[in-house]
């Protein structure tokens, strides 16, 4: 029976000074041993106070995401036919606070780690390139021309988007310095992960990107070819 052996995870609240209310956020993405997403996980979240649970199950890309919870103590669990059950205790969640369900816990003031789930967990190495993939994939919106669409899909395509057409599709992938792909004419620093895109079509070119925001909702990327940054919005 293979293990499930990651809930790579991260939990927030925001308080709202006008309604005097707390939500939060449980979210995260299911792997397996070998470390490929595992879709179609029941993932249930319990209030170990009040016994409350909900649940949901994982996407194609093994993501999982439970808003509304109040400030509480919680576990999360994940169970799929043909894998061990997986439980992860202890998450307390409070107002204000943000804390990651992995170890170790990285640090969340620079980058790549000021994305929404901080960490890979289970282990001593974290594989950030992995984990910025895995969260990278989607379709995101750029913020400054809403007609301009980037998605990025599974085995490493990404189509280009522009009025609703497709303008270029390609290869894309992320990395850190220690994986760094043989043509990379940038000097690397060890704590980023950078993007190299391969593009096709209309707009044929070889871009590159260094990361310098991954969340749930957001994306940055920096310019290395030419400057300044593309900032995007998930819209799916």
């Amino acid at each position: 029976m293979w293990a499930i052996v990651a809930l790579i995870g991260f939990v927030i609240f925001n308080a709202s000074a006008f309604a005097q209310t707390a939500n939060g956020i449980i979210s995260g993405v299911v792997q397996d041993e070998s470390g490929a997403v595992v879709p179609g996980v029941n993932v249930t979240v319990t209030n170990v106070e009040t016994g409350i649970s909900r649940s949901m199950t994982t996407d194609s890309a093994g993501r999982y995401r439970v808003p509304g919870l109040i400030p509480d103590h919680y576990e999360v669990q994940a169970q799929i036919t043909g894998f061990q059950t997986e439980v992860r205790k202890g998450i307390e969640l409070t107002v204000g606070s943000e804390k990651a369900v992995c170890n170790p816990v990285p640090s969340q003031e620079m980058a790549p780690w000021n994305w929404g789930d901080a960490a890979e967990g289970g282990g001593t190495k974290q594989d950030t390139s992995l984990i910025v993939t895995e969260n990278m994939l989607g379709t995101w919106q750029s913020a400054d021309d809403a007609k301009f669409v980037r998605e990025f899909k599974a085995k490493d395509v990404v189509v280009d988007w522009y009025d609703g057409k497709t303008v270029s599709t390609g290869l894309w992938v992320a990395f850190t310095k220690e994986k760094a792909p043989k043509i990379f004419p940038y000097t690397m620093d060890t704590s980023s992960v950078y993007l190299q895109l391969t593009m096709t079509g209309s707009q044929a070119d070889t871009l590159n990107y260094k990361i310098s925001k991954v969340t749930p909702d957001e994306l940055h990327l920096t310019y290395l070819d030419r400057g300044g940054v593309l900032r995007f919005k998930r819209v799916q």
